[in-house]
């Protein structure tokens, strides 16, 4: 028997809870797989190298993208534009949805889930590696796009929404929320979510026989029809909820 937990990668330490029935299948588990290979400290450099962008954001974006990128940047996050002008704006978008969380300690479901498999002495894997997923995140969306969305997307609410579905384990309205199309579009999801998760479940069932195995990846990742358990089911695997 093995064990698939979505996450949400990033939280305030308030809506943190890592519950019992989840340390108990954890705890059964011999081996933890992950998105990507936390611990191996070639992918780490691959994914701090990746913070920054093939070109300067002055070269990407027009003066009045830099103009109102530098007067959102000073009023949120007490930067300028000069200082991140080397950051991906992949990065800048992520850095605003980490300060829309408005909490002082941050908690991070696979960090947990690192240190639990170190005291547990669990070897910790990856499914995919760091330049693929980065790859999947520049091709799923434009310049014009990301941009757009650093202003138009309102980045507390989206949260809020996502934790009061993720907390109640509300996994319709998640599906739900996450197929709304204002959200995710048809390129994000397929780049975002369908090749990664065929490519993981090719990889599954090899893992899983070998070894009874804790899969933590995105909450996103197990919904709908392209979702991990939709497609393991369809391969003839028994998934059923841990209540």
């Amino acid at each position: 028997t093995s064990y698939i937990y979505g996450t949400i990668h990033m939280m305030c330490e308030a809506d943190f809870e890592m519950k019992t029935k989840v340390k108990q299948a954890f705890n059964k588990s011999d081996q933890l797989f992950l998105e990507i290979d936390m611990d191996d400290q070639k992918e780490l450099k691959i994914m701090m190298a990746s913070v920054n962008g093939e070109k300067p954001l002055t070269d990407i974006l027009t003066p009045e993208q830099q103009k109102k990128l530098d007067e959102k940047l000073q009023a949120d996050l007490g930067m300028n534009l000069q200082g991140v002008n080397g950051y991906s704006l992949n990065t800048i978008a992520s850095l605003f949805t980490i300060n829309s969380l408005s909490c002082e300690q941050i908690k991070s479901y696979e960090q947990e889930f690192m240190t639990m498999a170190e005291n547990n002495e669990m070897e910790l894997l990856g499914l995919e590696k760091v330049a693929f997923q980065f790859e999947c995140l520049n091709k799923s969306s434009s310049v014009e796009k990301t941009f757009s969305d650093i202003f138009e997307t309102d980045t507390d609410a989206l949260m809020d929404s996502i934790m009061s579905l993720y907390k109640a384990e509300y996994f319709d309205g998640l599906e739900a929320f996450f197929g709304q199309s204002d959200y995710m579009d048809a390129n994000s999801r397929e780049w975002l979510l369908e090749k990664r998760n065929n490519n993981w479940v090719k990889r599954m069932p090899k893992i899983m026989k070998k070894k009874p195995t804790f899969f933590a990846v995105g909450a996103a990742h197990m919904l709908g029809d392209i979702g991990l358990i939709a497609q393991l089911k369809a391969l003839g695997y028994t998934v059923s909820p841990i209540f």
